[in-house]
């Protein structure tokens, strides 16, 4: 049997680009509001400059085309960069660990069916044997795992091309069956 990897769609994409832009509003206005310090103002003001002109450029480049989004994990590693000549190290790492999590955000759920089982093959790693199944079914792409112990994920999946439904219901329920008997 080859591998069949499934990836699920990510429907929560504009929220994540909401809360990055929530997030760069924040830092402006905390470099702003440290501007008004005679210690920390040129830092602050090129701070400033700088994320307003990339912010700018990504944009431009969104607009042409050229990009997927203006909105990425530059808008929180930028930020830190600007808290790091400022020597204020914790929002260094609040920006970091916010830049973090909104990479792995992006990541689409990505589930991998082979002659083992089903793996979630994202952080963490999760290895889901046939034996632990009662049904698997996949339908108009939205894949259906139903486990013995009552506990189902269902998922709309990206479409696969060249899988026919009714052949790969017919393979995983042969696949259960067969784990159900080796027991």
């Amino acid at each position: 049997m080859q591998a069949i990897d499934f990836f699920v769609k990510n429907e929560k994409v504009k929220s994540y680009r909401l809360i990055a832009g929530m997030f760069l509003l924040a830092n402006l206005a905390a470099f702003g509001f440290l501007s008004f310090y005679e210690i920390y103002q040129t830092t602050a003001i090129a701070a400033l400059l700088v994320i307003v002109v990339f912010t700018f450029v990504r944009w431009i480049l969104f607009k042409r085309k050229l990009t997927t989004s203006w909105m990425d994990q530059w808008m929180y590693i930028l930020p830190a960069i600007c808290w790091a000549f400022l020597q204020f190290f914790i929002p260094v790492l609040i920006c970091l660990i916010m830049g973090g999590l909104f990479i792995s955000s992006y990541k689409k759920l990505h589930f991998r069916v082979d002659e083992t089982g089903i793996q979630k093959m994202n952080i963490p790693r999760k290895l889901f044997e046939w034996n632990v199944f009662s049904n698997v079914i996949l339908k108009d792409n939205l894949l259906t795992m139903d486990f013995k112990n009552n506990h189902l994920i269902q998922v709309e999946v990206e479409p696969v091309l060249h899988l026919e439904e009714t052949k790969f219901n017919a393979m995983v329920a042969e696949k259960i069956q067969a784990a159900s008997n080796n027991k």
